[in-house]
């Protein structure tokens, strides 16, 4: 597992056993991708960038995600951040505000939206929208 508090961290690519947990206001800065086997926890005001302007990466997990907190996953200039997971669970991705300029891949399981979050993207199984969430189609 690896946890990354408010001191921050530049990461990728990786494969990391167990699970990732970014909180504390840290900067989690994105050099690949990241495959985590187990959840991954981004909460109390992190954020998650790609360590360079016009990067795109992904963080790939095998259990559940969850986005929280005040945390943001932002992209800087045409990067995007990714969140991918192949776990089925009814929790498979939960975003509850902050998240921009990324997209979630849960083909097996439920995303679930809460208000005050803005997504480019989500390809699911199913999607909950709840607390004022609302989707809109950008052309």
């Amino acid at each position: 597992s690896v946890n990354v508090g408010h001191a921050g961290s530049v990461i990728g690519p990786i494969k990391i056993d167990g699970n990732l947990v970014i909180e504390d206001g840290g900067r989690f800065e994105l050099s690949g991708m990241v495959w985590v086997t187990g959840n991954v926890v981004i909460h109390d005001g992190a954020t998650v960038i790609p360590a360079s302007p016009g990067q795109s990466f992904a963080i790939i997990s095998d259990g559940n995600i969850s986005v929280s907190g005040g945390a943001r996953i932002s992209g800087r200039e045409t990067g995007h951040i990714g969140l991918v997971t192949t776990s089925s669970s009814a929790r498979a991705v939960i975003i509850d505000g902050g998240s921009n300029n990324t997209y979630v891949i849960a083909p097996n399981g439920i995303v679930t939206v809460t208000g005050g979050t803005d997504i480019q993207a989500i390809t699911a199984h199913g999607i909950r929208l709840n607390g004022g969430a609302q989707v809109i189609y950008d052309r």
